[in-house]
């Protein structure tokens, strides 16, 4: 059923594929104005030396440190305009999930752009309150991660090992991880759930996706993690790419350029993918349970008789 959910998923993404184009654009536009006064700070303070060009490849920390110590003043308005970016990303984000799941859920190939910012009008408050339970379903996650990290922080520390030290690290990473993802995995499902039965009582959508995520958890887990593991490839592959381009040339810039591009367009598209594929296995598994509900009645009838 994971990969059947996966590959519906994909399929709704090419049915509603005139959705990919605006928030392609969306997303362009948020990362041109989080660069550019960064880029013009590289520019002014190093000019046409290499130092960007190392920076841009790897963490540079002394050309990073240099960076800030010399520009603390030109730097802590771009910090600002940073976070006003990054909380009205965040409402954006919020805006368009809910036309996401819509014009997914709606299976049609016209019009999906404008169901995109108006279904996603419908149910921006109703996401944005999604988004508020959200923030104590991440603060209790990391109050039940800390309890655990704890423990393996004080193992860490007894260790006099090197190997055991690397294996408990590891533990500690992969832990925060799946806690992390699991929460974020019950958010989706509430997404999905308030737009599939048009719930306006969000505590009843959480918790109804909570509980759809643990009753099948081995199904929306292994899924939620299979296109997680998608995405890191995409993220490595393109740094990757990024790395092995040495834009030395007018043409090599304009390549990078198309590179990145195409990776953005790509990363969106999974974003979407995510949506359609845990909308595919929400909706492959309510309708399995109501055609079964008549069945486990007219059973339950003849034992009767």
């Amino acid at each position: 059923m994971i990969r059947a959910s996966i590959r519906e998923g994909l399929q709704r993404i090419i049915r509603s594929w005139r959705m990919l184009l605006p928030l392609y654009l969306i997303n362009l536009l948020v990362a041109v104005i989080a660069a550019a006064p960064v880029a013009e700070i590289m520019q002014h303070y190093w000019g046409p030396s290499l130092v960007s060009t190392s920076l841009r490849k790897g963490l540079n920390f002394a050309a990073i440190y240099e960076l800030l110590l010399y520009n603390a003043a030109a730097i802590r308005p771009i910090v600002l305009l940073w976070l006003i970016l990054f909380m009205a990303y965040e409402v954006l984000s919020i805006f368009l999930d809910g036309g996401i799941i819509s014009a997914l859920k709606s299976g049609e190939s016209r019009g999906v752009s404008q169901k995109l910012f108006g279904e996603g009008a419908a149910y921006f408050w109703r996401f944005m309150r999604l988004f508020l339970i959200s923030l104590l379903a991440y603060s209790i996650t990391a109050l039940l991660f800390a309890l655990v990290d704890s423990i393996l922080a004080r193992l860490m520390a007894s260790s006099t090992l090197h190997a055991e030290i690397l294996l408990i690290l590891l533990i500690r990473i992969i832990v925060v991880v799946l806690f992390f993802a699991f929460t974020r995995m019950v958010m989706d499902y509430s997404k999905v759930i308030t737009v599939v039965e048009n719930s306006r009582t969000m505590r009843y959508s959480v918790w109804k996706g909570l509980k759809f995520s643990v009753s099948h958890f081995s199904k929306t887990y292994g899924m939620f993690l299979s296109l997680s593991f998608i995405y890191v490839i995409t993220v490595a592959l393109q740094s990757a790419v990024n790395y092995s381009i040495n834009e030395t040339t007018a043409s090599l810039v304009a390549m990078l350029f198309v590179v990145e591009q195409l990776f953005l367009f790509t990363r969106v598209g999974e974003r979407v993918w995510f949506y359609g594929s845990e909308l595919s296995l929400y909706q492959a598994i309510r309708q399995l349970a109501q055609e079964g509900a008549p069945l486990m009645t007219a059973v339950s009838e003849r034992s009767d008789i």
